[in-house]
């Protein structure tokens, strides 16, 4: 099987706004679906703008060890 990764972010707390209901918990529930898949899978909640960028930047920097990538 090819090897496969999957990057999934879900925020529910922006500043300024309202919080949102369902992100954490859709994000739980597909980096548990793509898990299943066979993906690896990180996963970040409730990230500020700095974690963010730092977690997409690594993700990136790991694309070439996969065969299959995934960004949710």
């Amino acid at each position: 099987m090819e090897k496969r990764l999957a990057l999934v972010i879900g925020n529910s707390d922006y500043q300024g706004v309202s919080k949102l209901k369902n992100p954490l918990n859709d994000a739980n529930d597909m980096a548990n679906c793509f898990e299943k898949l066979g993906f690896d899978v990180k996963k970040f909640l409730d990230t500020n703008c700095d974690e963010l960028n730092g977690c997409i930047r690594e993700f990136a920097m790991n694309l070439e060890d996969y065969e299959v990538v995934l960004f949710y």
